[in-house]
């Protein structure tokens, strides 16, 4: 799922992998404050309807969303939620999304508007559910550029949570960044300020389980002399290291892999090894090659380095429980970043007597 627009409200460029469904989806991400819009996307491609409940979260603590939280999604349709018009003027915010009945893909269309000067758009997936640890791949940092972390506890108890980062030199501390202190039920959203140039991994801690997901924005340039220069936004989900599998490469958008090794009990040799593979239009092997990534650090893989060139899709395999990745989508001026979708375990047996 990719678009690119080179002008009007949506300029830029917003990606995502193929959502898988499930029964609960964390979107972290967005915001319905003034001049941006939160689209939020219910699909059911199952047999049978499936009951939608929506949570929302915001700097204050949980919503009281205005009307019904609940939406019924018709097999094979989906369901369109401008959530400005149920949690209204809300800055930053996390979505949870239960689906009884069958299973929903969501995802989370994050556009903003400043006056008449677009000011970014994205597809927000997707992250990990709580854990008291949290990883965010591929958060790519320019010159002039901002880059944040978004938090929630989403249980009842306050937390206590450290951002590090991983560089391609190593772990990167930032001040302000370690002991923070976040209220449950409360959105925070901590910028990443005062880092190098270059594609970073995030390592969230935390003494109780929260979800994050982080978000980097990019200036343009105005399309006449003395506009105000437009905004492109990236958001970028947590995903579970560990993670393998393919991942589509939309259009022919310059791209580049991002390996992060966690810090932590690692292979022998101190690395994390992952093998990627890239793919052809019609699925044919252009080149098998193993990476090795240092623990507590990140690695970029330009694809357009590859044989063949750039890539139709990715595998990347490991058996590497500390390794996080995701790829970056990268034209300069319009940015986005396709995530891994973890597999889905094996159904459980069921026994079925028939009389």
């Amino acid at each position: 799922l990719a678009w690119r627009a080179g002008t009007g409200d949506l300029r830029g460029l917003a990606a995502a992998s193929c959502q898988r469904p499930a029964p609960r989806t964390w979107l972290v991400g967005g915001s319905t404050a003034l001049g941006a819009s939160a689209r939020l996307v219910l699909l059911n491609p199952g047999a049978t309807p499936a009951s939608v409940t929506l949570r929302v979260w915001g700097p204050s603590g949980a919503l009281e969303l205005a009307g019904a939280p609940e939406y019924l999604v018709v097999p094979g349709e989906e369901e369109v939620v401008l959530l400005e018009g149920v949690a209204a003027e809300q800055p930053h915010m996390v979505v949870e999304v239960t689906a009884q009945g069958g299973l929903v893909a969501a995802y989370l269309q994050d556009s903003r508007t400043d006056g008449l000067v677009p000011a970014g758009v994205d597809l927000v997936t997707g992250s990990a559910p709580p854990a008291t640890t949290q990883v965010v791949p591929a958060v790519a940092v320019d010159d002039g550029g901002d880059a944040l972390v978004r938090l929630l506890a989403p249980g009842e108890e306050d937390a206590v949570v450290d951002v590090v980062l991983l560089g391609p030199d190593g772990v990167v501390r930032l001040p302000g960044a370690e002991g923070i202190g976040l209220r449950a039920g409360e959105v925070l959203d901590v910028p990443l300020d005062g880092l190098e140039p270059g594609d970073y991994t995030v390592v969230v801690t935390a003494d109780v389980p929260v979800v994050a997901g982080a978000a980097v924005t990019r200036v343009g340039e105005p399309e006449e002399e003395g506009d105000d220069p437009p905004v492109e936004r990236a958001w970028s989900p947590s995903v579970a290291p560990g993670t393998e599998g393919p991942v589509a490469l939309p259009g022919d958008v310059p791209a580049r892999l991002v390996l992060g090794a966690v810090p932590g009990p690692a292979a022998s040799t101190g690395s994390a090894v992952a093998t990627v593979e890239a793919l052809d239009a019609a699925g044919a092997v252009l080149e098998r090659r193993e990476v090795r990534v240092g623990a507590g650090s990140s690695v970029t893989l330009p694809l357009d380095e590859l044989e063949g060139g750039r890539p139709a899709a990715l595998v990347v395999r490991t058996e590497d429980a500390h390794l996080a990745w995701a790829v970056v989508l990268d034209a300069g001026d319009a940015i986005s970043v396709v995530a891994p979708v973890a597999q889905q375990g094996d159904a459980p047996a069921v026994p079925v007597t028939v009389r």
